[in-house]
Parts: C-alpha cells; structure tokens; sequence
C-alpha cells in the first residue's frame, strides 16, 4: 500500500512523502479526532516542492473555472489526495494542513519533524536536508494498519552548524510585518518574507518558480494565467 500510494503522489507532482510509525504523536492526534487501534499506526507526512506547480497549471488548463475559486491550489490538493486515498488506501483518513479543525490547524511542521521528515529553522521554516526551505507541507494521512518499517528518530537541523542568515532577514520581515492587518503580514511585506527563505544556503537550486513565489507568498492569482 505503501509503495503504491508513494508513486501515485509522485506523479501527481507530490514529492515529499515520509512514512513514520505515528506513536510519539498519537495525543497529538487525539486532539483533531484521529485516534487508532494500532498502537503503532502509519502515518504519512505528504508534502511537495516545485515539481508540484506544473501539475497544478495543467489542471487549470482542464479545468479553467478553477481559477476562480477562492483558493485554487487548495481545492486541487484536497482533490488529487481525495482521489489518490480512494485508489489506494481508501480506509485511510487525511488532515490539511490549511483547514482549520475546530478553530485550530493541525502542527504539522512539528509532526514532520517527529517523523524525521524536515527540521525546523530559527527562523520557523521547515527545512529538508536537500531541498532546503524549498517545500511544503500539505497534509498528514493516518493509515489503518500498522507500522512495520524502522523507529526514525526526529529529523536534525542542518541550522545546526549553519551561521543562520536568514535570521537577519526574519527579524527585519518580522518587525515591518507588526503593523500589517490581521491576515496580511505576509502579502503586505511578502518580498521580506521570501528573502527569509532566500537567504537559507541549502535547496537553491530547488527554488520556486517566479509563479509559484508571486501565488504563495503575494496571493497573486495573475499567477496562474487565464482572465
């Protein structure tokens, strides 16, 4: 099941995919309804880098009026996995990590870096150890069986021996973000906030695409082509 539904997310333009034995979060995930009779459930921390954006822009090609929604890339990742699960492992159950359950969202950087997934950074980016901050994280899946792999231990900073220049950045992004609206600290100053991100040595060669920077971080649907 696994190695199934791993290569269908793959080629649905999900590259990040870590299976973990979901143990060490199990009253975590209590607390957002997802609860197990496997004392130690597979859980999938499933998430994506740049190789995500053509996928998306080629739905939008089938589907234009999508580009009319008020979050289009949502939607789309919340039905690629619908689809996906329903093909693979349809008994298992999903959280997003945009929706909020009950007025919270789930901390699925944290969880990623219990599953030894991504690291997070002084700065509260989650960072991979090859793609750098270059990805992100889109949900968690609680499979119904059991984990049969090895115990991963929690994923290691490369920030640890790293002289942390996005620091810098963050502190100034921060501090001109003070004033912005409730919502809008990140698209009022989003430039600030992607050299944050810029500024991480590690995954530049994995950068966005100017596209997929100007969606995610300016909220630009122009982004994504059509009228």
């Amino acid at each position: 099941m696994l190695e199934l539904l791993n290569a269908t997310l793959h080629r649905r333009g999900f590259g990040l995919f870590q299976a973990f034995g979901a143990r060490p979060i199990r009253e975590s995930l209590k607390s957002f309804g997802l609860t197990s009779h496997h004392e130690n459930p597979a859980g999938l921390i499933v998430g994506n880098g740049r190789e995500l954006w053509p996928q998306f822009m080629a739905a939008l090609e089938v589907h234009p009026e999508n580009r009319h929604l008020p979050h289009p890339l949502d939607h789309w990742v919340e039905g690629v996995l619908a689809e996906s699960l329903a093909e693979c492992a349809p008994a298992a159950k999903v959280l997003f990590a945009h929706r909020a359950y009950e007025g919270a969202f789930i901390p699925l950087q944290r969880w990623a870096e219990a599953a030894g997934a991504l690291a997070l950074s002084p700065c509260h980016l989650s960072v991979h150890p090859e793609y750098g901050p270059w990805v992100s994280l889109r949900a968690f899946i609680l499979l119904d069986q059991k984990y049969e792999g090895e115990a991963l231990a929690p994923a290691k900073a490369p920030c640890e021996t790293c002289a942390a220049p996005c620091m810098a950045p963050f502190e100034l992004a921060a501090s001109r973000s003070d004033s912005a609206a409730a919502g809008q600290r990140v698209t009022a100053h989003w430039q600030d906030w992607l050299a944050v991100r810029d500024a991480c040595p590690i995954g530049g060669a994995y950068r966005y695409s100017e596209e997929q920077i100007t969606y995610h971080y300016a909220r630009d649907k122009s982004a994504l082509g059509g009228r």
